[in-house]
């Protein structure tokens, strides 16, 4: 085992392949935590716009809001 640490071929994987595998893969997962953030901040807002829109509704329905806005 000790003399396969001394090939070029471990050499290679240990000091190139390794390296460059470990940053692709925290990459990889810092874009989907991004991503993943990015898409709860769009639902979060996504829900706001559609609760004041449902609160808009309802005071046009009930005649607490005119229909040019005013109150």
């Amino acid at each position: 085992m000790r003399r396969w640490f001394r090939s070029l071929q471990a050499q290679l994987f240990l000091w190139a392949v390794l390296p460059v595998t470990f940053a692709l893969l925290v990459l990889a997962f810092t874009g989907v935590y991004a991503h993943q953030q990015a898409m709860r901040d769009f639902v979060a807002e996504r829900d706001l716009v559609r609760l004041k829109a449902r609160v808009i509704e309802d005071g046009l329905a009930h005649g607490i809001i005119g229909p040019d806005g005013s109150r």
